[in-house]
C-alpha cells in the first residue's frame, strides 16, 4: 500500500510541478490580463443572417414548412401504428393468448 502511495504522490507532483513550468512560460500570464482588442464593437459576433424574401413570400414558406413537418409527424405515427396493428394480428395476439389467457378484442 505504501508503494501505491508512494508512487501517486510521486505523479502528483511531477505534474503539479509541469503545469507551473508551463503557467510561468506563458506570455498571457506574465502581462497580467489578457491584451484587450483595440476597438470594442458594440454589435454581437454572431449575427443572424438577414433573410432576402419579401415579407409574404417569407410567411407563405414558414406555413408551407410547418405543413410539411405536421404532414410528416402524420405519415410517421401512421405507419408506426400500422406496423404495431400488423405485429399484434401476426404474432402478439397468439404469445398473449398463451401467456395471459383469451384476447377480449
Amino acid at each position: 500500500m505504501r508503494v501505491i502511495v508512494a508512487a501517486a504522490t510521486n505523479y502528483v507532483a511531477r505534474r503539479l510541478v509541469e503545469r507551473e513550468r508551463a503557467l510561468a512560460s506563458d506570455w498571457r500570464s506574465a502581462a497580467g490580463d489578457a491584451p484587450k482588442p483595440k476597438h470594442a464593437s458594440a454589435k454581437p459576433i454572431i449575427r443572424r443572417p438577414s433573410r432576402g424574401r419579401a415579407g409574404a413570400l417569407s410567411l407563405i414558406g414558414d406555413v408551407l414548412n410547418a405543413f410539411f413537418i405536421g404532414l410528416g409527424t402524420l405519415v410517421l405515427i401512421g405507419l408506426v401504428l400500422a406496423g404495431a396493428t400488423w405485429a399484434w394480428s401476426h404474432y402478439l395476439a397468439a404469445i398473449w393468448a398463451e401467456h395471459f389467457g383469451t384476447v377480449g378484442l
